[in-house]
């Protein structure tokens, strides 16, 4: 029996940059992939060159911080990434609002849905673009006290179907030395619950 092997390569490359303006910025994250020998069959993203994880320009001036391009972002629901626009408002008093749209991206693989990396891996892929909406409420209290609550809906791009929608609720409360904390992640389409 022949012995295979491979020895993959994987970099990643972030840059940040300042001085675009008041408050502006941009950062972008790159990876790229390779293989210095063996059978690349045995690496399954080895014809998968280049990925930009992230790559987007933010706005940040005084209660405001709004981005534009491909970003990531990790709450209750997971980690969820999109090409699009995010605005974060600290409204003062320790609330804030996010909302957040765009293109969806596979969870975690800055691809399209509709890419050839999932349809290797599903038997029905989707064949239509999704179109990520969110919104997310936060309150935290000088005493460590917190509270969000989160919304988030992934449509067809053409409107004929929905991919999910999804609510999660997170509270934090410290009584003397002791943190309590509570989780909940409802899915409104198939009314499945999570509680941690």
């Amino acid at each position: 029996l022949a012995r295979a092997h491979t020895l993959p390569l994987v970099q990643d490359i972030e840059v940040t940059g300042w001085g675009l303006g008041t408050g502006v910025s941009a950062y972008v994250h790159l990876r790229a992939r390779g293989s210095l020998g063996g059978v690349s069959d045995l690496y399954p993203r080895e014809n998968d060159h280049f990925d930009a994880l992230a790559a987007y320009v933010e706005l940040d001036r005084g209660p405001v911080v709004a981005r534009a391009g491909r970003q990531w972002r990790t709450s209750q629901l997971g980690l969820g990434n999109f090409d699009g626009v995010s605005v974060d408002v600290r409204a003062g008093n320790g609330f804030s609002v996010l909302g957040y749209g765009g293109w969806s991206l596979i969870q975690g693989l800055s691809e399209p849905p509709t890419s050839a990396a999932l349809a290797a891996a599903e038997f029905l892929p989707p064949d239509n673009r999704g179109v990520l909406v969110g919104g997310v409420a936060r309150y935290r209290n000088s005493s460590g006290a917190a509270f969000s609550a989160e919304y988030q809906r992934e449509i067809r791009a053409d409107r004929a179907g929905l991919y999910s929608e999804r609510v999660a609720l997170d509270a934090v409360a410290r009584i003397g030395l002791t943190n309590l904390a509570a989780n909940v992640q409802t899915d409104l389409a198939t009314g499945a619950r999570k509680w941690s």
